[in-house]
Parts: C-alpha cells; structure tokens; sequence
C-alpha cells in the first residue's frame, strides 16, 4: 500500500488556504442577497441599498477591495 494514499496528513499540505475565507464567503452571500432583492422588487429598493451598504462595511472592515459598482 502506498504511503501517500494511506497518510491523509500529507494531502492536507497540498490544500491553498484563504486567508480571510469566512469574510470572503460573507462578502459573496451579502452580494447575492442584494442582487436577489434588487431583480425581486424593483420598486422598494431599501433591502437591496442596506445588503449593500453592509457589504461596504464589512469589505472596510477586512480591508477588501470591491468595485462600488453595486
């Protein structure tokens, strides 16, 4: 048996880990909520502008960039 399939230790040092992940996925569900709002009702938009006012916040926080394209 081969010790590299055996050894499950060593797969693990392969894996690139994201610095900031749980930010990052944070980020994208806010970005998506706020997409969702906005093409589900186009005529009352504060949900969408608070999902996206929050977004801001949080990248400022984690010191993200992202485009204020939104």
């Amino acid at each position: 048996m081969d010790s590299a399939k055996s050894n499950p230790v060593s797969n693990v040092s392969k894996i690139r880990k994201c610095a900031g992940k749980e930010t990052l996925q944070r980020m994208n569900y806010l970005y998506q909520a706020c997409n969702a709002v906005a093409t589900e009702n186009e005529s009352s938009n504060a949900a969408s502008v608070m999902y996206s006012n929050l977004l801001i916040a949080v990248s400022k926080k984690a010191v993200q960039r992202i485009k204020r394209i939104l």
